[in-house]
Parts: C-alpha cells; sequence; structure tokens
C-alpha cells in the first residue's frame, strides 16, 4: 500500500465526493495544500467535467490508479476539518451499521450551509484598555480638529433642538387628550 507518496513524491489521498459516486476515488494533493490538508477535510475536485466537494478520508490509497489519470484537488474549502477524528470514527461506524452510502452518512452529518459553501464566520473581540492620562487627552485635543456643535445655534437649526421638540410634544399631548 503507498502511503502517503507514490513514485513522484506526490501526496495521494481518498476522498469521498458528495455527488453521488459509492466510493472513495484518489487525488493528488497540490504542494500549496499538503501543509493544511487533514483527514476530514472538506475539499474541492475536478469530478468529469465540473467541480464537486468531497471529504478526504485517508492518506494513501490501496487503489491502482495509473500516473496520468491522478488528478489534482483544486483546493481546500474549510480552513479546518469539518469532520473531526471523533466524526469520521462515527462515520465509518455509520457506513457499517446502516449500510448506507457514504454520500449519504455525509449530507447527514455535514451541516447543508457549509455543504453549499459557507466560508467561517470571523469575530472580532474588543477589549476595554486603560484610561488616557491628561497628557494623552490633551495631545489628543491638540491633534483633533475643533468640531462644531450637533445642535447649531442659528435659527434654522434651533427647531430641531431636542429641549424644543420634547417641550412641543408635551404641549401638544394635553391638546390631543381634549380633542
Amino acid at each position: 500500500m503507498p502511503d502517503r507518496s507514490s513514485t513522484s513524491d506526490t501526496t495521494i489521498v481518498e476522498v469521498i465526493a458528495m455527488s453521488g459516486f459509492d466510493k472513495a476515488l484518489a487525488y493528488a494533493v497540490p504542494s500549496a495544500c499538503q501543509a493544511d490538508l487533514k483527514v476530514g477535510s472538506l475539499v474541492r475536485i475536478p469530478l468529469r467535467r465540473r467541480s464537486e466537494l468531497g471529504v478526504v478520508t485517508r492518506f494513501g490509497t490501496d487503489q491502482e490508479v495509473p500516473p496520468g489519470k491522478l488528478k489534482m484537488l483544486f483546493e481546500i474549502v474549510q480552513p479546518y476539518p469539518v469532520m473531526p477524528p471523533d466524526l469520521m470514527q462515527l462515520f465509518r461506524w455509520c457506513q457499517q451499521y446502516y449500510n448506507a452510502t457514504p454520500e449519504a452518512i455525509l449530507e447527514t452529518m455535514i451541516p447543508a450551509c457549509i455543504r453549499k459553501g459557507m466560508q467561517v464566520k470571523k469575530r472580532c473581540y474588543i477589549s476595554a484598555g486603560k484610561a488616557p492620562t491628561a497628557e494623552e487627552l490633551a495631545a489628543l485635543e491638540k491633534r483633533a480638529p475643533s468640531k462644531p456643535s450637533c445642535y447649531a445655534t442659528s435659527a434654522s437649526n434651533r427647531s430641531h433642538s431636542p429641549s424644543r421638540c420634547a417641550s412641543s410634544k408635551l404641549r401638544s399631548a394635553p391638546q390631543r387628550a381634549r380633542a
């Protein structure tokens, strides 16, 4: 059994395509993807004349593949394996116990949004820092241009001041109640 390489030092993996094949297919791994590829990774593979998703089930293969027929993976879709080792173990157990196709089990285990190519959500965390010192505040005030007040004192903007709006609402509310 060729473990991870063939005669030309190419890494070979077995991939289960999520498009109706009942067996794993052998693919070569591009050198750019070799460091990030793991068992359980979701990958994009060439299949017939289109691109399909598949899951890497193992490194190496027992299949006899002529060197000219071996195709390369296109890309790793997710930066982390969608099927970690414990789920891969469950996948193999389900395959034997239920006698189901590998594709059917993978479609059940992998959420549809991930199978459709949804990328990883990124979260940004903000942490509170220390309060600025008086010198830092003074330096910021010197650098920042003076900003106009939100409520200008011109006659056109006076009607939009919050105190005038609030007082006009208070005045109009009792009149509506009487009417």
